[in-house]
């Protein structure tokens, strides 16, 4: 985990003097909380969770101070698994997030099965600076979008919304730098 500190030299030079240094790391936080949420570029697998019998809820636990985004996706035993999301989910065993802390499984799976999920993730409230990886590539990003709230700067804070719009595109395509092919739908 990279500290909030380490976004000070990015950060510092173009905010008025005589700014709290706890301020500027709330601002950060905030900015990182926002770039994670737009871009869902900061994905972990969790543990593996071993089914019960009956049980459908699960707690699932976070690596450091991290907090919930979305479901991306899920497998059981090594098979997919559909994630719920608005409008329903197509089969009768799906898994959801009712109040990200747990997850619940539409039906009773049986004991002894092997729920593998895969999420999206932001910093927590109490998180005291980002994760190494998001940090190492999307520092500049992060630090200008703390800058536009510190300095109520409309323009920095459209930059920060655009990139973070670009930095999406280009990761949920893999980071590739071609356009994806639309395809035909005969009805």
């Amino acid at each position: 985990m990279t500290p909030w500190e380490a976004l000070y030299p990015d950060v510092m030079p173009w905010i008025g003097p005589g700014r709290a240094e706890p301020m500027v790391d709330h601002q950060l936080l905030r900015s990182a909380q926002a770039f994670c949420r737009a871009t869902r570029a900061w994905c972990v697998d969790l543990d593996p969770v071993r089914t019960t019998g009956s049980e459908l809820s699960y707690d699932i636990e976070f690596p450091g101070a991290a907090d919930l985004v979305r479901l991306e996706s899920a497998t059981l035993d090594g098979d997919e698994l559909e994630v719920w999301r608005a409008g329903g989910a197509k089969n009768s065993l799906y898994v959801f997030t009712p109040e990200r802390k747990t997850v619940e499984l539409s039906r009773p799976v049986g004991a002894n099965r092997t729920l593998v999920l895969r999420v999206s993730v932001m910093p927590s409230n109490k998180a005291y600076g980002i994760e190494d990886e998001i940090f190492a590539s999307y520092a500049e990003v992060i630090a200008r979008g703390a800058v536009a709230r510190i300095n109520s700067d409309a323009v920095m804070g459209q930059w920060f919304d655009d990139e973070c719009e670009r930095i999406k595109i280009k990761t949920w395509r893999g980071n590739s730098s071609a356009r994806p092919r639309a395809v035909g739908v005969a009805f």
